[in-house]
Order: C-alpha cells, then structure tokens, then sequence
C-alpha cells in the first residue's frame, strides 16, 4: 500500500495545529485517526512528516529467476503448485509455498486456466492432404457420415500459462469407456 502524500500530511497537521479536534480532522480528510496522531506525534518531535520507505522482506523469486520459473510451468503446465513447489526447492534450494507461488505467477501475468486438448493420435499432414481432396468434390452428392466420442480418462483440465495465452496440452484417447454419437448429414438435411 502506498503511503498518503506529503501534502495530505501537511494539512492534516496544520488542521489539528489550528486547533480542530483530532477525531473531526479525521473524518474531514479521510483518513484514520490513528495516522492523524502519529503524523502530529512526528511533527512535533522530529518536524518532518515525509513518508519512510516501505521496508519488507525481498521476494523469495527474483525477477531474473521469472525465465527460470516460465520454463519449469512450460515443462509441466498442468501440475498443481505444490509440485512446482517441491520442484522449485529441488533446483534453486529455496522453499516456497503454494500461496508464495501463487503470488509470483500473478506479478508475472500468469494464470490458472482450462486446458485446451488435442488428441494424441492427431496428424495435421493426414488432416491437410485430406482437405485438399475434399474441395474437388460436388457437396450435392455428399453424405457426411461423423462418428464422436468422448472420454477424458482423468487427464487434467486446467494448467498455467501467461495472460492471454491457451494452455495445451495431450491427452490418450483410447483408454476407459467412451460415449459415442454417430450423425449423417446431406445437402438436403
């Protein structure tokens, strides 16, 4: 939090020097009581009101240690933080908590979201020399026959990546019970 400025402290203390109740200035400015005393309280003993700095401990992951911490979410972006956690004592010997972390990948724009999966058995090369073919075909005596089906065979559906950014991933298609849907489509309906 910042602190109020020099020039709200200034009139703060002129205010109660002209003899308005400590309580009424507080009100007046907006700002609590226990900073109108302590502004006078400084005035009157050191005659300055100008703001110390914040003092606080340094962040336990320095910001030329984000690139370290980007690659190690890269590696594994849907595992929970206390994986990274552990992780991140292992190779930098410095303990951090979940909430610790949680914090740090704020200050570096980076969120928990859901995961957008694309099966492993996908070819694109397959997919693109296919829609090649398909666009010499007369769509009058198209029937569109299409099979789906699910299963999301307890894979993770969040991980964590930059603000404004998907998070990837893959995920094994053949393995527990599916549901499927077979529909096919004409021209006509």
């Amino acid at each position: 939090m910042k602190p109020y400025c020099l020039d709200l402290r200034k009139r703060v203390v002129a205010a109660v020097a002209e003899g308005v109740a400590k309580i009424k200035v507080s009100l007046i400015f907006k700002v609590s009581y226990a900073s109108v005393k302590r502004w006078c309280k400084l005035d009157h003993d050191k005659g300055d009101l100008t703001p110390l700095p914040h003092t606080g401990r340094p962040p336990k992951v320095k910001s030329e240690q984000y690139e370290d911490l980007r690659e190690q979410l890269r590696a594994a972006p849907d595992q929970i933080l206390p994986f990274h956690a552990r992780l991140w004592h292992q190779t930098h010997q410095v303990s951090l908590s979940p909430t610790t972390l949680s914090r740090t990948l704020k200050r570096m724009k980076w969120s928990r979201k859901k995961k957008s999966l694309a099966a492993t058995e996908r070819d694109e090369d397959k997919r693109a020399a296919f829609r090649l073919k398909q666009a010499s075909l007369d769509p009058n005596k198209l029937v569109v026959l299409d099979e789906t089906s699910t299963n999301l065979a307890l894979t993770s559906l969040y991980g964590y990546a930059p603000l404004g950014e998907r998070v990837y991933g893959t995920v094994p298609r053949n393995y527990g019970a599916n549901l499927t849907m077979i529909c096919a489509l004409t021209v006509q309906g």
